[in-house]
């Protein structure tokens, strides 16, 4: 019975994440006609081929050739792939609602916090190293997102694995639903920042990309999803701010990677404004998500891996 027990509750946080994916699919296939979008079916056809072949190699590895290093690999990228892409459609929905902009509100936040835009952007570019170390760190989240599925499947550390995923599903969902509410265009654009105060980035307007789509959006310029040219929409909540402190939690057992990452994320969370176009409270407000996140997934158990499974891991 305890063994029963303690399989469903590794696979509690992740059946919870896949109903949740499933949810904002629905919502997106009743929205998208419902809206008068479009979307293009060859990136989609190609998208579905790779889920296949994940669940196919998800359900060889775990009924007919048990390994469950290989099953786990295969479902976290199943998963990452198929929420990931429902996730961005929705948002892409959201934003096309044209709800007024909160940029104002939040930059006068920033001002009480004595947090200066400007300032922070005429620091980097006095500091070109120190720009691009900044840009460096911050384009590492994918990778992250890489190397903390991989290095917990090799340790054995599934349950913990699946608990990032869950992690990574419920914050980037709850950014999505805040950034719905109170939509912003971010500081750049707020600003309207000049080319002599752009950071020496390997692209300086790589920050700000994402405001030609929200535009287009919100003036209903845009009717076909770009799903191979999908963009970080958001600025309020910073997501990639949550992902540094979910990653790092996650990789808190593994310590030979975990000091190191440490390190990146900070230098990515120091880089956020001028990297991912975003206000302070941008940033304390992906901090909150995440802590919070944490903190409820540990409060209810799921965070650890089952005593018999963490004691035959392999050895860090």
């Amino acid at each position: 019975m305890s063994g029963n027990r303690n399989a469903a509750d590794m696979r509690s946080p992740m059946r919870w994440a896949w109903v949740l994916a499933i949810a904002i699919a629905v919502a997106d296939c009743l929205w998208i006609p419902a809206a008068g979008f479009r979307v293009p079916a060859m990136p989609l056809l190609r998208i579905a081929a790779f889920l296949a072949v994940m669940g196919i190699l998800w359900w060889v590895y775990l009924r007919l050739r048990p390994d469950a290093i290989i099953a786990a690999l295969a479902e976290a990228a199943a998963f990452l792939i198929f929420f990931t892409l429902v996730l961005e459609i929705f948002c892409y929905l959201c934003t096309a609602l044209d709800r007024p902009l909160w940029d104002a509100p939040l930059a006068a936040a920033d001002r009480a916090l004595g947090f200066d835009f400007r300032t922070h952007l005429s620091y980097l570019v006095q500091r070109p190293r120190v720009a691009r170390l900044l840009e460096l760190c911050y384009n590492t989240s994918m990778l992250q997102i890489a190397v903390t599925v991989v290095a917990l499947a090799i340790t054995g550390r599934l349950a913990r694995l699946r608990a990032f995923l869950a992690l990574f599903a419920f914050t980037a969902a709850a950014v999505i639903g805040i950034a719905a509410v109170f939509p912003t265009l971010g500081p750049y654009s707020y600003f309207n920042i000049p080319d002599s105060l752009l950071p020496a980035f390997t692209d300086p307007r790589a920050g700000w990309d994402q405001v030609p789509h929200i535009l287009a959006l919100r003036g209903g310029a845009m009717r076909t999803l770009p799903l191979t040219d999908l963009r970080g929409l958001v600025s309020f909540p910073s997501f990639h701010t949550a992902l540094a402190f979910i990653t790092v939690w996650a990789l808190l057992p593994v310590r030979r990677i975990v000091v190191p990452l440490f390190a990146v994320n900070a230098a990515l969370i120091l880089g956020a404004p001028s990297n991912g176009d975003h206000y302070l409270c941008d940033l304390l407000a992906g901090a909150l998500i995440a802590v919070v996140a944490i903190a409820v997934l540990t409060r209810r158990g799921l965070a650890g891996e089952p005593r018999a499974l963490a004691q035959g891991a392999p050895a860090e």
